[in-house]
């Protein structure tokens, strides 16, 4: 995205932006905004203010968490194994929240209740620029090292950058890439170290000394390098392919042993200098992850708070369902929750190759039964009902709703539609994951869709390898799950990312498949507005403009809350993630 220099913006975003997810701004300016979306609330639930800003004063070590004693074994139950660790594949909430644990990047996010800052991580500062964006120049903190003691340098993150390039890297996000190349084909511009080809436009003048340049202006660089894609990485511990199963740490915690599928111990890097660092901190002794136990089995077993349990987490699973009423109602149990909405939206997308009649893709979204699965999920405790794409946390948000369709959906009115396109008994095959959850929803949505005259197919997949196959541009699946947070608070954060059709490739995140030469020229129109609230505006308007299409069929504003056990102390919802934080966690005595 293209923005105004910094010092504007941040007078810009103080005059007029609601945010959740992190704000623009200038050394220790700070934006005010508001983390609840509108609608159903739950009962009691209060709205909470956020701040965010810059602070280009950052120093390490970070700000001790209040209580916090060291030592201890923290044991992580979640249903599934991180897809990646490798930072350039890195793209889901959960994935970053552990590798933020092993993995620094240029920049960060320093969280203190409900104030957010962008900081310097690596690097002393969120950058330096003299031309309104064009070069930005790093410079490393003192005492950075990997976890054999050797320091970080430029040249590392020079490495980590260029290595987001590589053609089989394909998960993680491609700001950085496209605006280095000025292109969505970024990889005929750069295809990667591997070939033993540098990158020009990334300098290392000095060990220390990291300099970006790109074609045109780009002021919001120092947020997308502090997604994992802007991580460094030494070339000389470059496992490739094995790098996403065992990352050569340079935060706090490096990986001891990770059996895919069943377990992963992380361990203290004792070559990490927490004066070095302003953004983590390292309690814990020992972090032992199982995987495989399914969500209820968790909530269970931390509900019962038994023996080693009582130091026991998740990191992915929400409070099930079946166990959200007595959670809520049980003092004890709602003290030792992390709760809050999130920057998250959820959908379901229709693959816009395979049905291409509009009617057909609105009788979907009419038959749809989103009371009933969100009824399924907990109920109001999940999230507030969606009509639009992004969500409320986004600058510029506007309400709408443009098919008003019921929570309950209207099968009469899908039915109505599918007649009139003489589609009555349109085949829908929907994909959903293969875990007890997905098949209760797919029940529901059978259910709802044979209501209104189709007939479904359901099929099961893998959760690990969803994604991927969804995104598959020749896929044979005409309805299924998707859900995305800005990475920044910005409309250009969303829709260029899940709506862009020149994007569309297997592990990108356009998995409706839309690709309208409209939209495409319209994302790029509005990718040049410089003043974040203008933008915001367009892209308000955009999110109506897509929809009027039905690519997807907007479900819930999304709301996490996560259990953990009695003895775990300093945890809070990463705002930034929308998740429950690993950093600051710390085992009671």
């Amino acid at each position: 995205m293209t923005r105004i220099p910094r010092t504007p913006l941040a007078v810009l975003l103080a005059a007029a932006l609601l945010l959740t997810g992190c704000g623009g701004g200038d050394d220790d300016s700070s934006t005010p905004g508001a983390s609840s979306a509108p609608g159903d609330k739950p009962s009691g639930e209060e709205r909470v203010v956020y701040r965010y800003g810059i602070d280009n004063e950052a120093e390490g070590p970070a700000p001790a968490v209040e209580g916090a004693v060291p030592g201890g074994t923290v044991r992580v139950y979640n249903v599934v194994d991180f897809g990646h660790l490798d930072p350039a594949r890195i793209y889901s909430n959960y994935e970053q929240a552990t590798s933020l644990l092993m993995t620094r990047a240029l920049t960060g996010y320093r969280q203190s209740g409900s104030d957010v800052s962008l900081v310097g991580d690596l690097a002393t500062n969120t950058g330096v620029t003299k031309d309104g964006g064009k070069t930005w120049t790093y410079t490393l903190r003192d005492g950075v090292t990997w976890e054999d003691g050797s320091p970080i340098t430029s040249a590392d993150v020079k490495y980590g950058l260029e290595r987001s390039f590589e053609k089989t890297y394909v998960e993680g996000p491609t700001y950085l890439q496209t605006w280095f190349a000025d292109s969505q084909d970024f990889r005929k511009y750069y295809a990667g170290p591997y070939g033993g080809k540098s990158l020009d436009a990334i300098r290392t003048p000095d060990a220390k000394t990291i300099v970006l340049k790109f074609p045109k202006a780009q002021p919001d660089v120092p947020f997308a390098l502090a997604m994992p894609a802007g991580a460094a990485v030494k070339k000389s511990a470059d496992t490739r392919a094995k790098y996403d199963l065992d990352p050569f740490a340079s935060g706090p915690y490096k990986i001891e042993a990770h059996k895919v599928d069943k377990s992963m111990t992380l361990v203290p890097n004792t070559n990490w200098k927490p004066e070095s660092d302003p953004i983590r901190t390292a309690y814990v002794d020992k972090f032992e992850f199982a995987f495989g136990e399914l969500p209820l089995a968790t909530n269970q077993r931390l509900i019962a708070a038994n023996g080693e349990d009582q130091a026991g987490m998740t990191s992915v699973d929400q409070v099930s369902p079946e166990v959200l009423a007595q959670v809520v109602s049980t003092p004890d149990l709602l003290q030792r929750t992390v709760s809050g909405y999130t920057p998250f939206s959820t959908y379901q997308a229709i693959n816009t190759k395979r049905i291409t009649d509009l009617r057909v893709r609105k009788a979907l979204m009419y038959a749809y039964p989103r009371q009933q699965i969100r009824q399924i999920l907990g109920g109001p405790n999940n999230g507030d009902f969606a009509t639009t794409i992004g969500s409320p946390t986004l600058v510029g948000h506007e309400e709408s709703d443009l098919f008003n369709v019921p929570p309950a959906g209207d099968p009469e009115k899908a039915r109505a539609l599918l007649t009139e396109a003489g589609k009555l008994g349109q085949k829908i095959v929907y994909a959903f994951g293969a875990l007890p959850r997905g098949e209760q929803i797919a029940v529901a949505v059978v259910d709802g869709l044979e209501k209104a005259g189709f007939t479904v197919v359901k099929k099961a997949i893998d959760p690990k390898n969803f994604s991927e196959q969804v995104s598959d541009p020749d896929n044979k699946f005409d309805l299924y799950y998707g859900g995305w947070g800005a990475d920044w608070p910005s409309g250009s954060t969303v829709y260029p990312v899940l709506f862009d059709g020149r994007k569309i490739s297997t592990g990108s995140y356009n998995t409706a498949l839309l690709n309208d030469p409209a939209i495409n020229s319209e994302i790029d129109e509005i990718s040049l507005i410089a003043d974040p609230v203008e933008a915001g505006k367009r892209w308000a308007a955009l999110d109506r403009k897509i929809l009027e299409q039905v690519p997807v069929i907007p479900d819930l504003y999304d709301r996490a809350q996560q259990l953990y056990g009695p003895k775990i102390g300093g945890a809070e919802l990463d705002i930034v993630l929308g998740i429950i934080s690993m950093n600051g966690i710390f085992v009671r005595p």
